[in-house]
């Protein structure tokens, strides 16, 4: 579930009231959210965060490397999506429901980017990139 030092800072940072971002694919993929990781739904549930779906387009194209920059005045959007309320079972056991919860945000986040994409006109990568940062 990634670096469990990484996690308790960001609980930290949650409690104290701050702002996380994470790339719930693990680094820059394609951007569909065909796979994400459960560390969002994590700290969601253990830090009490509100999960804001954020697409961040224009970063990538396909065939660039993972770790590859945009160029210089290259067309960025970053667009903000409404809060996820998760639907938390309680009555299923802790992985179900996170499980669960990850499942939530991976379709929201998902459907929020290849609307954000749609709206802007900035198409997603179509490929998984060279050295995909993050696996």
């Amino acid at each position: 579930m990634g670096d469990r030092r990484a996690l308790g800072q960001a609980i930290e940072v949650l409690r104290r009231g701050g702002v996380i971002g994470i790339f719930p694919e693990g680094g820059r993929g394609r951007g569909d959210l065909a796979q994400a990781g459960r560390g969002v739904a994590w700290l969601a549930i253990n830090g009490g965060a509100t999960v804001v779906p954020t697409a961040c387009l224009g970063t990538r194209a396909t065939g660039q490397h993972a770790d590859s920059w945009p160029r210089l005045r290259s067309r960025m959007v970053v667009d903000f999506g409404a809060p996820v309320d998760l639907e938390l079972d309680a009555s299923l056991p802790g992985r179900q429901r996170l499980q669960h919860a990850a499942e939530q945000i991976r379709t929201t986040l998902g459907g929020h980017v290849h609307d954000a994409s749609r709206r802007h006109g900035i198409p997603l990568p179509t490929d998984i990139p060279e050295g995909l940062i993050g696996t």
